[in-house]
């Protein structure tokens, strides 16, 4: 997809355009359809009521059409903007609605994604072998379906529970197979995150400071290149808490 080469202004455009059309021709299908979409660009570039809007507005049509699979998809996606939120039990209300109703409709790619999620939470809340449960789990359906990207992601989430856990080695060793994966799978805003999160692991823990460095500046660059400001600067601001003030 577009948005996930960093191309988001001219996927917006598209996404605006083919939702103007579906509703011309009053395809409520495709019209939640596209919603969804123009909700994922928004909450990429981190405008979360804007992505709020666009999500709440498609699951409605979902409910009304009765399209089960994209119903649990966008509750998925409100369940991460509750998460990014810091809204926990929102977000696990969310991501175990749309978990059951992936099970329901044989959802493997998205029975995935949301024990992923629920892993995330379990994480936040310090129930660590909860969260490698979830883990475990959605790693093994990612790999059951080839979703290399979703891969890419757990194992990164993986590593954030090695670091929990005080163990850098293998916190290191996860989020470099992870970033392998992100960067086969040419994912730009994932690359741009695991790249950041990486570099200010390494600075952070003394496990490469050249290294920690360029990976931050890579991150910096890559926000940029993408048009993505606000992570951008939340990148820079990582990098200058850690003593390295990238220009």
């Amino acid at each position: 997809m577009l948005q996930a080469t960093g191309r988001m202004d001219e996927a917006e455009a598209i996404f605006t355009q083919d939702l103007e059309f579906r509703r011309a021709i009053e395809d409520r299908n495709g019209e939640g359809y596209e919603l969804s979409n123009l909700g994922r660009i928004a909450l990429q570039r981190g405008r979360l009521a804007e992505a709020e809007g666009f999500f709440t507005a498609s699951l409605a049509i979902d409910r009304e059409v009765s399209d089960r699979q994209g119903e649990g998809a966008d509750l998925s996606w409100l369940g991460r903007i509750a998460l990014q939120r810091g809204q926990l039990a929102e977000a696990e209300g969310f991501f175990t609605a749309g978990l059951a109703i992936d099970r329901e409709v044989s959802d493997r790619q998205g029975e995935g994604v949301d024990l992923s999620n629920l892993g995330q939470i379990a994480l936040q809340r310090g129930r660590l072998a909860e969260a490698e449960g979830f883990f475990t789990a959605g790693l093994a359906i990612r790999r059951e379906v080839s979703d290399r990207q979703g891969e890419g992601v757990v194992l990164f989430t993986l590593g954030q529970l090695a670091k929990a856990r005080g163990d850098l080695a293998l916190a290191e060793a996860r989020y470099r197979e992870g970033l392998g994966v992100l960067i086969e799978v040419q994912d730009g805003v994932q690359i741009a995150m695991a790249l950041q999160l990486l570099g200010v692991f390494l600075l952070q823990y003394d496990r490469g400071q050249d290294e920690g460095r360029a990976m931050l500046a890579e991150a910096i660059a890559l926000w940029h290149e993408m048009g993505l400001s606000d992570q951008e600067e939340q990148a820079r601001e990582a990098a200058r808490a850690l003593g390295y003030d990238p220009k």
